[in-house]
């Protein structure tokens, strides 16, 4: 019941979601929205952009009660193996860490996601 109400005042993954795209667009960060569907690969992240000529993936979730599922964590395990950046963002602030990050060449901290 408490975790009812207290999820209730959590901005929903939608908001989020153009919220950091608003970001993007007026730091001129190239980017595309994932819807997915039937015809594409399970796990895709959220949004996908360059950031200084490198391939970034970021997984949007809710705070606190969003989860990451085994198989979006694996596609951000190949990204990052692949030399891209992928990582799971909650807000604004934490997407642009992210491209701060994605554009100095720091691995990306995913791994301790829940």
């Amino acid at each position: 019941m408490y975790m009812d109400k207290m999820s209730k005042d959590i901005p929903h993954e939608r908001k989020i979601v153009e919220s950091i795209r608003r970001e993007l667009k007026t730091l001129d960060i190239w980017h595309v929205k994932i819807h997915g569907g039937a015809f594409q690969s399970l796990g895709l992240p959220d949004i996908i952009c360059i950031v200084g000529g490198r391939f970034v993936g970021m997984e949007v979730k809710r705070p606190v009660v969003g989860k990451l599922t085994e198989i979006q964590r694996a596609v951000l395990g190949k990204i990052n193996a692949a030399g891209g950046y992928g990582c799971v963002v909650t807000s604004v602030e934490e997407a642009r860490i992210a491209v701060r990050n994605a554009n100095e060449g720091y691995e990306a901290e995913w791994k301790a996601w829940r």
